[in-house]
């Protein structure tokens, strides 16, 4: 290519503000049409899966907030990925001008933060739940949650569409491909939203963090509680539905947090002019917190009760193989008179021990996640 078409103007098909960058000539769309694929994918088929669930459960409201967050994970991934495949089909120019760069913006910054406040709104209904189930039972329903969702949705709104009236300014960045919003500015509306978007994020992750602790600490004490008395099946039935729905929950803030804190930081960070920018490492955490989106459904997908059973059962197959293995090892170079058979009790036994407990606490008196 040559240095006409290897500069940073060459990445611009209009008047679309580009940011300094590095020359890039070649692109595979490999990476983004897996992504792509795996995004739509996984999110229609947690959306059929939780279609196809018990009906009690599809009442309550934090398995609508599930099918809620696969909406919003599907919908961040199909509003912005035909975009990059156009880009990538005319790169090294931007197609579109300004107004496809908004759009591209104004999309990515929505459904992150309305990913992020689904999974807040998740975290604070188990919460509330569990650590005040009579205000819980007697304040919270699914119309009030409706109305805090539609809230949240709207001020999403309202803080993507900051950059379009000029508080901060959506730019082309690294390698061509995408737009996001200067978070290198100098000027005092440029970092104001910077400030405003990090910040955000990182108070709802920290908010997040604090609620999961306090519930996974108060149920652990609830189990051991209720070995230690006797309780009637219905209570034991309860803190098992828990038990499931914070499993789910708790990958889904691991994954949240590991997609989008490095953004936030990196953000952050940049504004705040402690690390200098590079190019590679914002490709890497815009892409980091788009796998979010991909990695949600397929945690509820695979961490269904049936399917941990599965695991678990071919984990002991495998250390069951291994065993023997090892001890046909051991008999044929030790045999001697005094030698003796290896013991009965293994890792295999404890697999075994770990299942038959899994599948007599998930009961099915209990509703299954």
């Amino acid at each position: 290519m040559d240095e006409s078409n290897s500069s940073p103007s060459a990445f611009i098909g209009t008047n679309t503000t580009v940011l300094e960058m590095e020359p890039h000539t070649s692109l595979s769309p490999i990476v983004p049409a897996l992504m792509f694929a795996a995004g739509a994918i996984g999110n229609m088929t947690a959306l059929i899966v939780l279609f196809k669930s018990k009906k009690e459960n599809r009442r309550t409201i934090f398995y609508r907030l599930v099918g809620l967050l696969a909406i919003v994970d599907l919908f961040g991934t199909i509003s912005t990925s035909p975009v990059t495949f156009l880009q990538y089909a005319h790169f090294p120019h931007w197609y579109g001008g300004d107004h496809l760069c908004n759009y591209f913006s104004f999309m990515l910054i929505f459904s992150g933060l309305s990913t992020m406040f689904v999974v807040a709104i998740m975290a604070l209904d188990r919460y509330i739940a569990l650590m005040h189930p009579y205000f819980y039972a007697g304040f919270v329903t699914k119309r009030k949650a409706v109305y805090i969702l539609s809230s949240l949705f709207i001020f999403s709104i309202a803080i993507s569409s900051l950059p379009l009236i000029g508080v901060g300014k959506n730019v082309l960045h690294y390698p061509g491909t995408w737009c996001f919003f200067d978070f290198r500015s100098e000027d005092s509306t440029g970092k104001a939203f910077t400030y405003i978007y990090s910040l955000t994020g990182i108070l709802i992750i920290v908010l997040i963090t604090a609620s999961n602790v306090a519930v996974i600490a108060t149920l652990i004490q609830m189990r051991d509680t209720s070995k230690t008395i006797s309780c009637n099946k219905d209570e034991i039935c309860r803190i098992d539905r828990e038990m499931q729905m914070m499993i789910f929950l708790i990958a889904v803030v691991l994954i949240f947090i590991i997609c989008w804190a490095p953004l936030m930081v990196v953000v952050l960070l940049c504004t705040t002019g402690t690390i200098k920018h590079s190019d590679e490492l914002d490709l890497l955490v815009i892409r980091l917190a788009s796998f979010n989106q991909i990695l949600d459904p397929w945690a509820y997908i695979l961490l269904k009760k049936r399917h941990i059973i599965l695991c678990i059962r071919w984990a002991g197959k495998v250390l069951r193989s291994a065993r023997g293995k090892l001890a046909l090892q051991t008999n044929s170079s030790n045999e001697t008179p005094e030698s003796r058979p290896l013991p009965k009790i293994g890792v295999s036994d404890i697999s075994h021990s770990f299942e038959k407990s899994l599948s007599s606490s998930f009961r099915g008196e209990c509703t299954k996640l």
